[in-house]
């Protein structure tokens, strides 16, 4: 199992590291959706006070372009070196919301013209919950990210439309079968759904039953991770909120 944790300030480092270690958590994927917190400081001090964790690191393109596509490259350059000389070698690319002209084709171009990928395990996203139009586009994203041979994975966006995930693994697979699926499922605790309920995450496709209460969304979860079982899909347990998960993450093992 692994966690994915969005990390808002430092000080939640603590709690986060009792979190990984009452719950006996091998690995740890660090979102890194606010500019204004250094994701590998956040991977050091985890891996000082654990260091046999496993820790992923998401980039998100948008969060590196502040200026021209060519400094957002060497940005990006220099973070993922710096990642791999701590040892990190699992990494999800995202293009953030809106889209901007460096984005994760233009990330992974970076990866393969200058051959970074040596001994990472690089994923890449799949929404399969859009509505048709614009899932024609991201089918599109999908074989051009997937052209990349070194691209390993492929992480689907949280829902819960279990028919849409069966049509989105088929197509997936379809184009390479080779790959390692995750799929992104909420904790259902109060805090998350109170998190999700007030910002809600674009691209994200929870049914109001979801959001009304945790008992429901527990069940919807339970239903969720059967069919991932089934499609052969490793469950990243995402959570906007460190505190209040233990007793939910239960659903998990």
């Amino acid at each position: 199992m692994k966690l994915d944790v969005t990390i808002r300030n430092l000080d939640v480092i603590p709690a986060l590291l009792k979190t990984i270690q009452d719950c006996k958590i091998k690995a740890v994927d660090i979102t890194n959706i606010h500019r204004d917190v250094d994701t590998l400081e956040v991977a050091r001090q985890i891996k000082e006070s654990i260091p046999s964790i496993d820790i992923g690191l998401y980039f998100s393109a948008k969060n590196l372009l502040d200026g021209s596509i060519e400094s957002a490259k060497a940005m990006f350059r220099k973070k993922f070196e710096q990642a791999k000389k701590m040892g990190i070698k699992r990494f999800l690319f995202v293009s953030g919301h809106p889209r901007a002209a460096f984005d994760v084709l233009e990330m992974l171009r970076v990866v393969n013209d200058l051959r970074l990928s040596n001994g990472c395990e690089i994923s890449c996203v799949y929404n399969p919950y859009f509505d048709p139009g614009r899932l024609r586009e991201e089918q599109e994203r999908l074989r051009a990210k997937l052209a990349f041979s070194f691209v390993t994975g492929i992480a689907l966006q949280i829902g819960m439309d279990t028919e849409k995930l069966r049509k989105g693994v088929e197509q997936i697979r379809a184009i390479r079968s080779d790959l390692t699926l995750y799929g992104s499922v909420p904790v259902p605790c109060e805090a998350a759904l109170d998190q999700l309920k007030a910002n809600a995450l674009y691209g994200v496709f929870l049914p109001n039953s979801y959001l009304l209460s945790t008992e429901m969304a527990s069940e919807m979860t339970v239903s969720l991770l059967q069919t991932f079982r089934e499609l052969k899909i490793e469950p990243i347990v995402f959570t906007p909120q460190v505190e209040g998960i233990q007793e939910a993450l239960k659903l998990f093992k």
